[in-house]
């Protein structure tokens, strides 16, 4: 439901369309997702309001409606590992405006809604983690030195272990 205790609505919007992540049958769809706008960078350890929340349409579309004027962070999350809960930390797909996981950008960007405005064409992925992260057991002896592993990313067209590059690691 919406509602307000002043004499109108706020008149701003965030719109857009979510991309779902084609690595993850759970999260290829974004159909569905939560979306939401919050004032400062979700998941950054801070307190954040949320001003307005929708969900993703059948056509990828979402809009977030009745934002006052502003300076909002904008993420999607979708529970694919149906466990009820919509937390990335437990393995659902999460998309922020601005990031580019695959770029090396991990910075959000903002939305400003000023006047009223409608903020439009504000697109952005979701990013499955179950398709990237996983666990790793080691049952050896254990010297008490530390151990790095790594992990890289690579695109998997054209994959050839001899040349490719990682495009994360």
């Amino acid at each position: 439901r919406v509602f307000t205790t002043g004499a109108a609505l706020e008149p701003g919007s965030i719109s857009g369309t979510i991309t779902g992540d084609a690595n993850s049958s759970a999260a290829s769809d974004p159909t569905g997702a939560f979306v939401a706008v919050a004032t400062s960078f979700p998941f950054s350890g801070g307190p954040f309001t949320v001003y307005g929340a929708t969900t993703v349409a059948g056509n990828n579309t979402y809009s977030a409606k009745y934002l006052r004027d502003g300076v909002y962070f904008p993420l999607c999350v979708k529970n694919t590992n149906d466990d009820g809960w919509l937390d990335p930390y437990l393995g659902d797909a999460i998309g922020l405006f601005g990031i580019n996981f695959a770029g090396g950008d991990v910075s959000p960007d903002s939305v400003t809604i000023t006047g009223g405005s409608d903020a439009t064409g504000i697109n952005f992925p979701l990013y499955d983690p179950a398709s990237v992260y996983g666990e790793l057991y080691y049952e050896g002896v254990h010297s008490g030195e530390f151990h790095a592993i790594f992990v890289g990313l690579f695109e998997t067209a054209g994959f050839d272990p001899a040349t490719s590059i990682p495009i994360a690691g």
